[in-house]
């Protein structure tokens, strides 16, 4: 399979859509592996995943989405799907990764919640950023990425900063425990977070002017289990705590939020 124009028109809707759910999940699905370690011209996983999550970042209020999910690797170094979005990846050598990517923020609609009203909703938007992954020690591995055009200016950034340990048990089954913070500008904490003179007018709540800060820091359990060569299911639990500015947004009912996922993928 090679990636020509017509590839990509076929995948690309499908690869950004699966990025709606990257906050809660980046952590529970494997990275593409480095061009140097793809015997294949291309590697394509496709599955679906169930996650009870909350209705959004700071919400006391759950909610269930089955969502579908589809990655390609490409031995040339392009990449597409869900968590890492559609980018290229320089890299040469099977357990680093650094390059240029696009992901999609998706956005938040005030009718998501009743403790959203009044405050209006936020465009969905295409993100532009880099990333950097590597090897800190044998099976724990660093990933960094900074993604950009987020919120209501597009101007929002996100610097995520994620710590991964592999643990394997046998041959078909590992443990994977990451902890990740994501830290954001001032634009994007006053899109999700703040409250402007309109918005307080509408919705009843006080003006709040956020600056920038830690969003969240989130530590994630996941199991991995290889049925054969190319059947995987994952479960896994992620747990997230606001960070200070956001968590004093008047919207934020909960300073903690806890997602619960379970995946199966296929791999040919």
């Amino acid at each position: 399979m090679k990636l020509n124009k017509t590839t990509l028109t076929t995948l690309l809707p499908c690869l950004l859509a699966g990025a709606a759910y990257a906050d809660t999940n980046e952590t529970a699905m494997p990275t593409p592996k480095a061009r140097g370690n793809v015997n294949e011209d291309v590697r394509i996983t496709m599955g679906i995943g169930l996650l009870n999550t909350a209705r959004y970042i700071g919400s006391n209020e759950r909610r269930y989405r089955v969502l579908p999910g589809l990655n390609a690797v490409w031995k040339n170094g392009w990449f597409a799907g869900f968590p890492r979005g559609v980018g290229y990846n320089f890299s040469d050598r099977p357990y680093m990764e650094y390059g240029v990517r696009m992901t999609a923020d998706m956005g938040r609609k005030q009718n998501a919640s009743m403790a959203l009203n009044g405050l209006g909703d936020i465009s969905p938007r295409a993100e532009l950023g880099v990333f950097y992954n590597f090897p800190l020690i044998k099976q724990v591995k660093v990933d960094t990425a900074l993604r950009y055009g987020s919120g209501q200016d597009r101007k929002g950034m996100l610097l995520d900063l994620g710590v991964n340990y592999r643990l394997p048990y046998d041959d078909a089954q590992s443990f994977i425990f990451g902890v990740k913070t994501s830290y954001a500008n001032r634009n994007y904490m006053q899109s999700y977070f703040g409250v402007d003179a309109t918005q307080a007018l509408n919705s009843g709540y006080a003006q709040y002017t956020p600056g920038a800060g830690i969003r969240e820091v989130d530590l994630t359990v996941s199991h991995m289990y290889k049925l054969d060569k190319q059947w995987m299911v994952m479960t896994g639990l992620n747990y997230g705590r606001l960070g200070s500015v956001a968590k004093a947004a008047p919207m934020s009912r909960s300073t903690t939020h806890n997602t619960l996922f379970m995946q199966a993928l296929f791999t040919y």
